[in-house]
């Protein structure tokens, strides 16, 4: 499950997904800083799951630190997108900012240097 019916586990195991994703990443393109919110999700899930913050506020803070980025990728490597990520992906949208989604490193590599390539020309 995942979602708003995602369970602790769930999300540590979507976090550790991501930043393995990402780790790989950074050795294609070691030039690019990429930000990937699940290697700071530790804070984020317990203050979610103690009160301190609801999803609305976490969502808030994601745009908020989109807004500085030059584009959005989004790992779907079960094509699954959550409302968290359409509402990332909505926002980036309202921002011009480019969205891409992968399911896997090898395609998130293409896409991301076909990207990079126009961001150049452009």
């Amino acid at each position: 499950m995942a979602g708003k019916d995602a369970t602790h586990e769930t999300m540590v195991e979507n976090n550790r997904k991501a930043v393995a994703f990402v780790a790989e990443l950074k050795i294609a393109f070691p030039n690019i800083e990429f930000y990937c919110p699940g290697e700071h999700d530790e804070f984020v899930i317990n203050a979610y799951e103690m009160g301190y913050v609801t999803e609305t506020q976490i969502l808030d803070v994601d745009c908020k630190i989109l807004d500085s980025r030059n584009l959005l990728l989004n790992y779907i490597p079960d094509r699954y997108i959550s409302n968290g990520m359409w509402r990332e992906n909505y926002h980036a949208q309202l921002q011009g900012i480019p969205i891409l989604m992968a399911t896997c490193v090898p395609e998130a590599t293409d896409i991301l240097q076909r990207q990079l390539h126009l961001m150049q020309v452009g």
